[in-house]
């Protein structure tokens, strides 16, 4: 994945809403989803669909590779640019 080479990588714990993650299986990248809130991402499965999933389910935490912002992240999007509430409290 080109994407992940310009990542910016952040803790773990410090996944903000809107960074992305990437999950490893076989030494390669072949998953990616956007980090939501409390450990869940939204991510799509080719059998099940989109879906929300959370970073500490044993198959999604065995295969974690690395999460972060790039410069088009959602989540580092300023407010002066966009006036849409991706994820509500």
């Amino acid at each position: 994945m080109d994407m992940v080479k310009d990542i910016q990588i952040i803790d773990r714990k410090e996944l903000r809403e809107g960074d992305l993650v990437f999950f490893k299986n076989n030494g390669k990248i072949n998953h990616v989803g956007i980090y939501l809130k409390e450990d869940m991402f939204v991510h799509a499965s080719s059998s099940k669909g989109v879906m929300i999933s959370k970073l500490t389910e044993k198959y999604w935490d065995s295969r974690f590779y690395k999460g972060g912002s790039t410069s088009f992240s959602l989540s580092r999007i300023s407010s002066k640019e966009s006036h849409t509430v991706l994820f509500p409290e």
